[in-house]
């Protein structure tokens, strides 16, 4: 007889609030375990150690092993841009994930580019100071890689450039060093003369061959070519650079002879039997060697 208001067991129990078939065991809850598995939090629980490739509850903790942050702290796999303190540009890290899977971490930092040695360069000619080194990011405005000015406040004095010093030295600049070099003919865009004493202030000659060099303040003597006006024929200047300033070397003609000599102003001009003595070099005016009163100047003609 079956008793009454009971279940009916058959070849096992019968077991009020939940029923066992087949080894499937229906859990309080709606949760459903099946070999070990359970269901928390809406994540598949599976009772073994996380893993942070994965979107399930490993660990059963409640919370998707991906998630996890304080182990997982990067998606497996994925690179990011890294821009460390300091640095020029920014450089790249990689996810790395531990071998047993169970913690994800930024990995260091590579591929940026740091300060380097540059050279201040101030006036802008493209050749930096030697003495102004700093650790700058390339390509910071006003800064180069090289260190062979001789003088950052001049653009026009770098390597490759020779200028004059004094208008009887010329100064070359080498691997940052300001070579001097003396001209005993005097300088003139950079270059040593050669010409005798016309660019050679306070000397004068009276020969073609420019021999004897004699003193401006002696002058020399046309007629004999040597050093001392002796005579009407003479010469105290060849060149603007002989007289002072405020005054012009004139060369001016008279029968049987000619003389040059420093006036104050400028000089009357060729209706007036009065030349101004030029430099060939200079490019001041067109100078031309002209015969004034049997001698060869170098006088402007316009």
């Amino acid at each position: 007889m079956a008793p009454t208001g009971g279940a009916k067991n058959t070849g096992g129990a019968a077991t009020s609030g939940g029923s066992n078939a087949g080894g499937r065991t229906a859990l309080a809850g709606g949760a459903t375990a099946t070999g070990g598995t359970t269901s928390t939090g809406g994540a598949t629980c599976q009772s073994k150690s996380r893993d942070c490739t994965s979107s399930l509850d490993s660990d059963c903790n409640g919370t998707p092993d991906n998630q996890e942050t304080a182990y997982c702290q990067c998606p497996s796999g994925q690179t990011q841009s890294c821009l460390l303190a300091g640095m020029c540009t920014a450089g790249s890290q990689a996810c790395a994930t531990s071998s047993d899977k169970s913690s994800t971490a930024w990995g260091s930092c590579t591929g940026y580019t740091g300060p380097t040695t540059l050279y201040r360069d101030a006036d802008g000619d493209g050749y930096g100071n030697p003495s102004q080194p700093a650790q700058v990011c390339p390509g910071t405005l006003g800064y180069v890689t090289n260190a062979e000015d001789c003088d950052d406040s001049d653009p026009n004095f770098k390597p490759g450039v020779t200028i004059c010093s004094t208008v009887t030295q010329k100064k070359s600049c080498v691997g940052g060093t300001p070579v001097l070099q003396p001209c005993d003919q005097g300088c003139i865009y950079g270059n040593c003369r050669s010409d005798g004493t016309i660019g050679l202030p306070g000397y004068v000659s009276c020969t073609a061959t420019h021999v004897p060099r004699c003193a401006a303040s002696d002058g020399c003597d046309l007629y004999y070519g040597t050093c001392g006006a002796t005579g009407a024929s003479s010469v105290a200047c060849d060149g603007p650079g002989d007289c002072a300033t405020g005054q012009s070397c004139c060369a001016r003609s008279f029968p049987g002879g000619a003389q040059t000599l420093c006036i104050s102003g400028a000089c009357a001009g060729p209706n007036s039997n009065e030349y101004q003595v030029c430099d060939p070099l200079a490019n001041t005016c067109t100078c031309a060697s002209t015969n004034i009163g049997g001698y060869l100047f170098n006088v402007c003609t316009s």
